[in-house]
């Protein structure tokens, strides 16, 4: 196995394989994200019917103050409608959300592993990564 410093603990093969991991993570993520772009797209569609819905029920209702004619059975159509779009926005909204969450974790958790793995790295530019290194000298 390749060392990149003398009695060093990080190895060319520690450096292909987190890059290697790190890609692979990435390409997930990728996906995970178009994922989330198609739910969100999903969403404000639904979110503008809904509003649809909520502009004609209003009108239905109105027309019925008015004293106009209104058929029970559209009234009724609309009520449930809304019923149908408010359920798949606040489904939509809650998988969102843990979607952002689960991203956030993955994210975070690759952040500290870079960073642990460029401190180590530093560690061993600058001499103070292997304790037998020290003593050999």
């Amino acid at each position: 196995m390749a060392r990149i410093f003398e009695n060093g603990d990080i190895t060319i093969d520690d450096i292909i394989n987190a890059t290697r991991e790190t890609a692979e993570a990435i390409g997930k993520k990728s996906a995970e994200r178009l994922e989330i772009s198609r739910k969100r797209v999903e969403y404000f569609d639904a979110k503008a019917k809904l509003s649809k819905q909520y502009e004609k029920y209003g009108k239905l209702n109105y027309k019925l103050l008015n004293g106009e004619e209104v058929s029970d059975t559209e009234l009724a159509l609309t009520a449930d409608k809304i019923a149908e779009l408010l359920e798949k926005t606040e489904r939509l909204s809650a998988e969102l959300e843990e979607s952002r969450d689960r991203i956030n974790e993955v994210v975070s958790a690759a952040s500290q592993v870079a960073q642990k793995a460029y401190d180590e790295i530093k560690k061993e530019v600058r001499g103070e990564g292997s304790s037998s290194a020290a003593s050999d000298e």
